[in-house]
C-alpha cells in the first residue's frame, strides 16, 4: 500500500515550518520529490523519511506518524520506479 502526503501533512508531522522544507529542497540539501500533481509536491514515505533525518538535529521529537513511517517503511528502492 502506497501512502502519499502533502507539504502541509509533512510539515505538521515533522513539526517543521513549510518554508524550511521548501528551502531545504530548493537549496539542494534534500532531493526533490519524484511525484507532482497539479504542480504540487506529493511526498511519499521515503521523502518523509529523508526530511525527518535532515531535520532531526532541529527537531528531536517527530510525531507518532513520522516515527511509524521511519520504523515500518521498507527503504529499499522500488525497481519498477524510475
Amino acid at each position: 500500500m502506497q501512502s502519499f502526503f502533502s507539504l502541509g501533512d509533512v510539515s505538521k508531522d515533522l513539526k517543521v515550518p513549510t518554508w524550511k522544507i521548501l528551502y531545504a529542497i530548493s537549496s539542494g540539501r534534500v532531493p526533490d520529490v519524484r511525484i507532482r500533481c497539479a504542480g504540487k509536491r506529493v511526498f511519499q514515505a521515503d521523502d518523509v523519511s529523508r526530511l525527518a533525518k535532515h531535520f532531526n538535529g532541529n527537531n528531536p521529537s517527530p510525531s507518532k506518524a513520522t516515527e511509524y513511517i521511519l520504523e515500518n517503511y521498507d527503504h529499499t528502492p522500488d525497481p519498477n520506479h524510475p
